[in-house]
């Protein structure tokens, strides 16, 4: 990272702190501007986003981190809570077989669980 993106990293931790998470949001959408390509930055504001309440615009940042990490359990799982809290029951479950094709998960198991649990 330059650093321009050090300052806005710094600035979006500090400010999560603070528990601002508009200031957090607008950090981390200038770092994806300048970081496309970087994954974990996506997913940082798509938690930041859904925190708001923007689901739909957290799924694609959501989306995009999946695609940029697919191997990172707990950008999958941040993809899955995403998509399961807006009632996408499908699609959610879809990400938990993506992902444990790719790798076990404990998280996964004790969630399915669960699910078929209350069913």
């Amino acid at each position: 990272m330059n650093t321009e993106e050090r300052q806005l990293f710094a600035f979006a931790q500090e400010q999560s702190r603070k528990g601002d998470t508009d200031g957090v949001v607008r950090a981390m959408r200038e770092l994806v501007k300048h970081r496309p390509k970087l994954g974990i930055f996506a997913a940082i504001l798509a938690n930041a986003l859904k925190s708001l309440g923007e689901t739909a615009e957290a799924e694609h940042y959501f989306k995009s981190a999946v695609a940029l990490s697919p191997n990172s359990e707990k950008i999958s799982l941040g993809l899955f809570h995403c998509l399961w809290s807006q009632g996408k029951r499908e699609q959610a479950l879809e990400e938990v077989r993506r992902f444990t094709a790719l790798a076990e998960s404990k998280e996964y198991r004790a969630i399915l669980a669960a699910i078929l649990k209350s069913d």
